[in-house]
């Protein structure tokens, strides 16, 4: 446990940073969304496209996602099936439903990369690709069904997909990975640096948007989604990935992955739709604290 703590310790003290220099040195939004829009239009497509590219496919891999999305999905009725009894108001439910189902892909892959190298960004890329597509989707289906209560827009949602620069970087490092030979070696190379270039920039900007003003309002409610986020999903996950025939580095990124904090722009999509974005910044800012010290309890209960 200590080691991979002192192994993720340097990514979260880059979060922290962020915040220092958001609080002191960097106080304009201006400056910060602009690196936001950097890192999510260019750098990280770039690291995605050239991650994939070079990727190794192999069976665990499938089932190591295919377990993932069962997870995922299972924890989402269960939240689902809840929320029919409590009855909680519905923009809040929406906010503790993406805490509960969305993960930090900056995080996931700073972490990965300390822990695992290149080998493990790589497999984290393969997950990326599918699960970006799978968690945007249920948290706009929830956010429709239970706030726009209009139905579901399926020709509207795959419009939405399909301007994701992730998910677009994903399908094109996937198509060029059986011609990864005939890519030339300066265009790798040029995105390989922009990739490089995003974990540092990414991990700053989690830092600078950290909120935990609104934390004490509804704390019970917020540390308990964040604690299903982070132990809960990762224990489902485990278990699938086990009975899956899961094993090895695959296995280890599957539960890492689940044992991610929510992303960040689960918050966009929060004020775009409707949803309670005021709790959703706070569950965001509280699963990434936790994270510091659940991360590696999981993974050493995993080892």
């Amino acid at each position: 446990m200590l080691t991979t703590f002192v192994s993720i310790l340097p990514i979260f003290a880059i979060i922290l940073l962020g915040k220092i220099l958001r609080h002191y040195f960097y106080k304009s939004d201006d400056f910060w969304r602009i690196s936001e829009k950097i890192t999510y239009y260019v750098l990280f497509p770039a690291l995605l496209v050239n991650s994939l590219m070079h990727a190794s496919f192999h069976a665990h891999i499938g089932k190591a996602i295919a377990a993932l999305v069962i997870a995922t999905l299972i924890l989402a009725a269960i939240l689902i099936i809840l929320q029919y009894f409590i009855k909680l108001e519905k923009p809040f439910f929406t906010s503790l439903f993406q805490g509960s189902v969305r993960y930090n892909s900056y995080i996931f892959i700073g972490v990965a990369s300390a822990l695992y190298g290149d080998n493990g960004v790589a497999i984290v890329a393969i997950v990326i690709a599918y699960m970006i597509i799978l968690t945007n989707a249920i948290s706009v289906f929830v956010l429709d069904a239970y706030i726009a209560q209009k139905g579901v827009n399926v020709l509207t949602m795959a419009k939405n997909m399909a301007k994701n620069p992730l998910i677009m970087a994903s399908i094109i490092g996937v198509l060029l990975n059986p011609l990864q030979q005939y890519v030339p070696v300066t265009l790798s190379t040029f995105m390989d640096y922009l990739g490089n270039a995003s974990l540092p920039l990414s991990l700053l900007c989690v830092g600078a948007g950290l909120d935990l003003m609104h934390v004490y309002a509804r704390k019970g409610p917020i540390i308990t989604i964040s604690m299903v986020k982070l132990i809960v999903l990762p224990v489902i996950s485990f278990i699938l990935l086990t009975a899956f025939g899961v094993e090895g580095l695959p296995k280890m990124i599957g539960v890492l992955y689940a044992a991610m904090p929510c992303a960040g722009n689960a918050y966009i999509l929060a004020q775009q739709m409707g949803g309670d974005s005021t709790t959703m910044a706070a569950i965001i800012s509280m699963t990434i604290l936790l994270s510091i010290i659940t991360i590696p309890i999981v993974l050493m209960l995993v080892h």
